[in-house]
């Protein structure tokens, strides 16, 4: 397998489509653990630069399952020495099909800091970890914590309400996740990261079946001001956008294709030309 000289080079790979939007690469597939694959030849390219990123995804589930897989399985030090044509096909076979367990498989192989999943729903992985910490194999200790969606989190008692009166262990945490304080983010991003979108997050369950969430709840919970400013300021932040369309937990390909279809028009300008050419 050649070498990547851009990230953007990964829709050379089948299923996988990359965009531009502004100064950004958006990077799509299917299912979520192939992020593992994006942040491999990130840190390879070392877009990160030599820091371990986070990651801050919107997901219905946390998928923060315990894992089998360490790096020391490998014989090597650093996840770069493993070739590509072998990391694929270790996240393509042995990282849970489910796709719930590749956060903490990121954290044991060295290619995930910290991380923040908002809109959970499903699964409490993450919020049973001690002082909201996962220990790797080599003792590194890394951060994860679940919140509500940006509209919810920005109301009174909500995490970035709290963040302003500096209240607590876990707000102080966030808040270094995110290079952000009671002033806003930071003008430098100390912290490089990932921003990741698994679409099934913007989805919800009736009657045993999962939808897409009507239109109006999307534009109800991210196009209103503030959380519209935090979303562009998160977009703009990123080192790369990672789109998950998940089309089995959304309810099907058409229930994802709208989900993607709000972000691209609501959040990145149709950069994703899921709009048919008039």
């Amino acid at each position: 397998m050649n070498e990547l000289t851009d990230i953007s080079q990964l829709s050379f790979r089948s299923n996988i489509n990359t965009y531009e939007y502004g100064r950004k690469t958006i990077v799509l597939y299917d299912d979520h653990r192939w992020i593992l694959n994006v942040i491999y030849e990130a840190k390879k390219l070392n877009l990160f630069r030599d820091k371990l990123p986070n990651v801050i995804y919107f997901d219905y589930h946390d998928d923060g399952m315990p894992t089998h897989i360490i790096l020391g399985n490998y014989g090597v030090d650093n996840v770069t020495d493993i070739d590509a044509r072998s990391f694929w096909s270790m996240v393509e076979f042995d990282v849970r099909s489910l796709d719930d367990n590749w956060v903490t498989t990121g954290m044991e192989l060295g290619l995930i800091n910290n991380v923040i999943c908002v809109g959970q729903v499903a699964n409490n992985n993450i919020d049973i970890w001690e002082n909201n910490e996962y220990i790797d194999n080599k003792g590194v200790r890394h951060k994860g914590f679940c919140i509500r969606h940006f509209q919810e989190e920005m109301k009174r008692g909500g995490v970035f309400e709290r963040i302003s009166h500096a209240s607590g262990d876990t707000t102080t945490a966030i808040q270094h996740i995110l290079d952000y304080s009671e002033r806003g983010f930071l003008s430098v991003v100390r912290n490089p990261f990932i921003l990741d979108f698994d679409l099934d997050c913007f989805s919800y369950n009736e009657n045993g079946e999962q939808r897409a969430w009507p239109e109006k709840q999307f534009i109800e919970y991210y196009l209103n001001p503030d959380v519209y400013y935090f979303m562009c300021s998160l977009i703009d932040r990123a080192t790369i956008i990672t789109i998950c369309r998940e089309p089995k937990c959304c309810g099907g390909l058409g229930e994802s294709n709208k989900i993607l279809g709000y972000l691209d028009r609501y959040l990145f300008d149709g950069a994703l030309g899921t709009e048919p050419i008039q």
